[in-house]
């Protein structure tokens, strides 16, 4: 028979001749290797020098006893699993062990049945932990191997870090120390350098991922007045981000946008323009790329279907809706989405250029509306 402890170690402790021999034959068929003591003392020595993977120990013995091994061996190692082997009638001893999380207790004479149950059932918590650990070493050695800092905070704790953000943020340990520096944009400035911030929420996990933009910064790639990019940014990005991908793109145009300027002067309109560019930086996702295309329209780049695409861009045209515009008041746009894959840039512009003609659709049909391809 196979058992889920052949590659484990034990140690068994017990003061009985006997009751060692009788056990270490038992145990040898189990486990990968058995380390046998008579008593607290012996065990913990042999606990120091080879560190099983579980302890199976009588509590009443001389020298040592298990529950006083027990406190020295826990505060070696807290989650050594300890299984009692003991008579029912040692409640006093019992009541220590409970208090000490003892994994669990076995009646004296021990039952092979009931033992191969409490071994496999440890075992198979243990064989999970260790994938656990394997599979969140490998995540580090990955994003160590990352040149962009990346951290993971549980709640506002920082959980782990790779080295670039060791390097560079070594001093900030919470995720409050963030989220207070960051600009609406999600930018932020430390010494000489500018980030993009990802941010993205799993559980009650926040990872932030941070992606140097100073270099964009520089080359004018952020429209001033509504700090999203401009069109510049399409042949910055297009390498490395847009092409051999498919994917989606939302035009939208702000509708009767020259009635807000002559009626209301330009210095209105910016307002209006700002409060878009809030809206749908908002309403979209982290890495969803969102441009002010020209005047009053805004292009949105997402790698995602079509229909995951209409369904955004829908959300974006009731968001702007039901916003209450100041001095204006309500304002509305109209939304062309198209979707395909892009090899080239000349492919990239034709399919803008065919969201631009669905987005003239919504015009045509009485504006306030989503059209696509």
């Amino acid at each position: 028979m196979d058992f889920m402890t052949k590659n484990l170690t034990c140690l068994f402790v017990d003061d009985e001749d006997s009751i060692r021999e009788s056990m270490s034959d038992v145990l040898s068929k189990l486990f990968k290797k058995v380390y046998i003591a008579a008593n607290g003392e012996e065990a913990l020595k042999l606990f120091t020098k080879h560190k099983p993977d579980c302890i199976i120990s009588d509590i009443l013995m001389p020298k040592m006893n298990g529950i006083e091994m027990t406190k020295k061996i826990k505060q070696i190692s807290p989650t050594t699993p300890i299984i009692f082997a003991t008579a029912y009638d040692d409640k006093k001893y019992l009541e220590e062990a409970i208090k000490l999380k003892a994994t669990s207790f076995i009646k004296k004479p021990i039952n092979l049945e009931t033992l191969i149950y409490e071994l496999e059932k440890f075992a198979k918590e243990k064989i999970k932990k260790d994938e656990e650990n394997e599979f969140f070493n490998l995540l580090k050695e990955i994003y160590n191997t990352q040149k962009n800092p990346i951290a993971i905070f549980e709640k506002n704790r920082l959980k782990f870090a790779n080295k670039q953000f060791n390097k560079e943020f070594c001093n900030f340990t919470t995720l409050e120390m963030f989220l207070n520096n960051l600009t609406e944009n999600n930018l932020f400035k430390h010494k000489k350098t500018i980030y993009k911030v990802n941010i993205q929420q799993i559980d009650n996990h926040t990872l932030l991922t941070f992606n140097d933009v100073t270099k964009i910064k520089e080359e004018s790639l952020i429209d001033e007045l509504t700090s999203l990019f401009n069109r510049k940014v399409v042949d910055f990005y297009f390498n490395t981000k847009l092409q051999n991908r498919k994917l989606s793109v939302i035009l939208m145009d702000i509708d009767n946008f020259k009635k807000v300027n002559d009626t209301y002067g330009h210095s209105v309109g910016d307002i209006v323009l700002k409060d878009i560019a809030k809206i749908l930086k908002e309403n979209v996702r982290n890495n969803d790329l969102v441009i002010r295309w020209g005047g009053e329209e805004f292009l949105i780049v997402i790698e995602d279907t079509l229909e995951a695409a209409k369904q955004i861009a829908e959300k974006l045209r009731k968001e702007i809706e039901n916003h209450n515009f100041e001095i204006v008041g309500k304002i509305t746009g109209s939304f062309g989405v198209c979707n395909d894959y892009i090899p080239t840039m000349d492919k990239f512009l034709k399919l803008v250029d065919e969201a631009d003609n669905a987005m003239y659709k919504s015009k045509q049909k009485g504006k306030n509306q989503v059209n696509s391809c």
